[in-house]
């Protein structure tokens, strides 16, 4: 857009007054058309963002180019912003209109006259007016019959900016970033020289990861759609301060699980808890019958406690709002032998050898079914019974059904007979090793532990248990597995692969001598002795024949006889060396020697 003084004018180019719009001749002259996304008040700044001069010749000259737009310039760590080139058939027009004469318009005029360039005062002087679009058509408005238009060519080619540039590295606090960007991406040969690196050895501190060369592949924005939960609602108390609340959110608990090594358990329900009294009516049954059942059995988990509530009071309630009755009956353990389990205020197992009967054991299952097991019913369910009943002991593990409503079991409620002659053994510990193991000694818990698991993944498979090596691995292996008696924790020779993978299971889960410790040190496994826990492995000199696994066996026999022939080769060679090298000083050695072939 230009602007002329008065109304001079060039006829051919001229806006008259006619009853026909005018013609306009429109030059070949290709055109290329950029959207900069930046409100450009310096041309060469705005043409120093898209790069190069050659850069920009490259934009007009071929088709199909795409443009770069720096938005940092001359920081090669940030990566430009690509455009998208978009085929148009536009006419770029040149405006021109008067300049202004400095007369200023009459309030409520409606008349044509200059406008005056003054539009405003900023900071006590006046501030010229931008000559934007509006501008260019208020100056046509009121000189209709004074501007000029001339068509410069056509846009073919238009590159928009619509994408999301990508993130950039903060080098300030990169030492070794900052040299690289200083010395080697300038491209500079004299400056390329003065990079060193430090060659030092040993970890130092603050060490630097080198950026990616990108940090992200998005260039356009995903919309998430993120709505306010309708739940959600504000609220001002009585202060007048504002906050945010759930309204469909149930209570919190207020009895939090305690750690295994807690010194006191909790003897009553916490304060904070609304009396039973308030509670609504199924809420204050279930309250008021778990109380009575767990005065009989002090420790439950939360499954073998659902399926002996009587009548559909849990159901009517619901599984959510029914998880705070727990708080009014007992506590639970975070970790521990009796971890998950609601135990009845004011009981300790950990000072009751027969609370050994209600520790838990919680497996990792893998529900899927193998290709290769057979396709029959994994649980096996009992079809005289009905479902009712099969609900009513899911918690319950007899070896032929299992049922995946839930991971834990207790010693309790496992009647299944080899797990249960394994379990009711007297020989427990002096104390409770209230970490891992209970009352029961390390061996004992971890075969039951590792030979469940077993049986339940069977059971789930589909084939039949191998009672066998379940078998010989409970009698063979240790009660109590300790770390300088390692040799009598291995089968005999005569173990099958499967006996030697449990075996091998037992002894990890029994963890004769990893600590448990936070710190690194030993960890105390519950016995008297300590001077197990600092003593080596100790193992017999030379390994007897149950100590080796026989598929190892196996395996290296068929090159035993190689390795025999070749280390009987190697000294016959070095012999044969010897002898030659002795013939050529045999006078001065003063003696006779003869090769391996002379007698």
């Amino acid at each position: 857009m230009e602007e002329v003084n008065g109304d001079k004018r060039t006829g051919s180019c001229s806006h008259k007054t006619s009853s026909y719009a005018p013609w306009y001749n429109v030059p070949k002259q290709p055109i290329v058309s950029v959207e900069h996304p930046f409100i450009v008040k310096d041309v060469d700044k705005g043409l120093a963002t898209l790069g190069t001069p050659s850069k920009l010749e490259e934009l007009v000259q071929e088709d199909g180019a795409t443009a770069s737009l720096y938005l940092r310039q001359g920081d090669r760590m940030a990566k430009p912003l690509r455009s998208a080139n978009v085929r148009t058939n536009n006419i770029l027009l040149k405006v021109t209109v008067p300049k202004r004469t400095g007369l200023k318009r009459r309030s409520g005029a409606e008349g044509a006259c200059n406008e005056d360039a003054e539009v405003g005062v900023l900071g006590g002087r006046a501030v010229p007016m931008v000559k934007d679009t509006q501008y260019l058509f208020r100056s046509m408005c009121d000189n209709s019959v004074s501007y000029q238009v001339e068509a410069i060519g056509t846009i073919n080619q238009t590159h928009r900016f619509r994408g999301m540039p990508d993130f950039v590295t903060s080098t300030v606090n990169m030492p070794f970033t900052q040299k690289l960007r200083e010395h080697i991406l300038p491209f500079n040969y004299e400056k390329m020289k003065g990079f060193k690196i430090d060659m030092s050895k040993g970890v130092k501190p603050n060490t630097e990861i080198i950026p990616p060369p990108s940090w992200t592949h998005l260039t356009l924005p995903f919309n998430y759609s993120y709505r306010q939960n309708s739940s959600v609602k504000q609220v001002v108390d009585h202060l007048g301060n504002v906050s945010t609340i759930n309204m469909n959110a149930g209570p919190r608990l207020a009895n939090h699980p305690v750690p295994f090594d807690v010194d006191i358990v909790p003897k009553a329900p916490s304060p904070d808890l609304p009396a039973i009294e308030t509670l609504t009516p199924a809420m204050q049954r279930l309250a008021n019958t778990v109380l009575r059942i767990m005065q009989d059995r002090p420790i439950f988990t939360r499954r073998a406690l659902y399926n002996c509530m009587p009548g559909n009071d849990w159901d009517v309630v619901g599984q959510n709002a029914a998880k705070n009755i727990y708080q009014y009956a007992g506590y639970m353990f975070s970790s521990g032998p009796w971890r998950d389990a609601l135990v009845r205020y004011g009981v300790d197992p950990r000072l009751d050898p027969s609370c050994r009967i209600y520790q838990t054991m919680i497996f990792m299952l893998d529900t899927e079914r193998k290709d290769n097991r057979a396709k029959s019913n994994r649980t096996k369910p009992d079809r005289t019974k009905s479902e009712q009943v099969l609900r009513k002991e899911s918690h319950l593990f007899d070896g032929v059904t299992v049922s995946m409503d839930g991971k834990i079991w207790q010693v309790c409620d496992i009647s299944e007979p080899f797990l249960r002659d394994l379990l009711s053994t007297t020989n427990l510990r002096k104390e409770c090793h209230d970490e891992r193991d209970g009352w029961y000694h390390n061996g004992t818990w971890a075969k039951a532990k590792i030979i469940m698991k077993a049986k339940i993944s069977a059971i789930l498979d589909g084939v039949p248990p191998n009672d066998a090596a379940f078998a010989k691995v409970a009698m063979e292996l240790p009660e109590i597995m300790r770390n300088n008696k390692r040799a009598a924790t291995y089968l005999s020779s005569d173990a099958t692969p499967e006996e030697i993978r449990l075996a091998s299971a037992i002894r990890t889960t029994a963890q004769m001598y990893l600590s448990a410790n936070q710190d690194g040190t030993r960890g105390n496994d519950g016995y008297d002795d300590e001077r197990d826990q600092d003593e080596e492995i100790a193992m017999p000199s030379v390994l007897e024949d149950s100590l080796i696994d026989p598929r190892i066996t196996e395996a290296v026999s068929p090159f035993a006889s190689l390795d025999a022939e070749a280390h009987v080769e190697r000294d016959e060679t070095t012999f044969e060396k010897m002898d030659l090298d002795g013939a050529q000083d045999a006078d001065r050695q003063g003696e006779t020697r003869y090769t391996t072939n002379e007698p």
